[in-house]
């Protein structure tokens, strides 16, 4: 089912994707950074700047990296974020202030995941570094910037009760990483 719908996604986005993004199909542009970013957990977007940002790990390292269109690298910025962490989505203000969020467990590596949340600079500097726990270890972390200059963070929870990743959680904090609200169906029927 997972499959289907990332299948009826991509077939929607690439039209789209073919008129913006100027995509030239008589000579495409492969890039590869070795060592840079693992293939798994990771995400991109196309910044306000006309730039591509990328999130994701490298063995024990979170990091985050810039690139032109044409493939040159503009910055890398390692996370000082901990061994455990997994960066999975990132988004931008209009500023151009970067927040990247992710799950953790380095308030307590023996207990569940946290998500993290970091915001950086428009160079890649880090600015602070959040976690907010949920209750249940997290998966799977995702970010939108809201119309309010705020930020939206969604996860799904693995509930202990049925070992399963069903349940979800979305935080709300301001651009400083304060907590406006939290809400989630842990144990609720949908």
């Amino acid at each position: 089912m997972r499959n289907l719908l990332f299948f009826l996604f991509t077939i929607s986005v690439l039209p789209s994707c073919e008129e913006k993004c100027e995509i030239n199909h008589q000579s495409p542009h492969y890039y590869t950074y070795t060592g840079t970013i693992a293939a798994t957990n990771n995400s991109s977007i196309l910044s306000y700047d006309d730039r591509i940002l990328i999130c994701g790990n490298m063995q024990t390292e979170s990091i985050v990296f810039k690139i032109e269109k044409d493939g040159d690298i503009v910055w890398r910025s390692i996370c000082d974020a901990h061994e455990t962490t997994l960066l999975t989505g990132l988004a931008e203000h209009t500023d151009q202030t970067i927040f990247v969020c992710g799950v953790t467990k380095r308030n307590n590596p023996e207990e569940s995941s946290d998500i993290l949340l970091i915001q950086l600079q428009a160079n890649g500097d880090t600015m602070w570094s959040k976690t907010y726990d949920v209750g249940n270890s997290v998966r799977g972390s995702r970010i939108v910037c809201s119309k309010d200059q705020n930020i939206l963070i969604a996860s799904t929870t693995e509930d202990p009760v049925s070992n399963s990743f069903s349940d979800y959680s979305i935080v709300k904090t301001d651009r400083d990483g304060n907590e406006l609200w939290r809400r989630s169906n842990h144990g609720k029927p949908r």
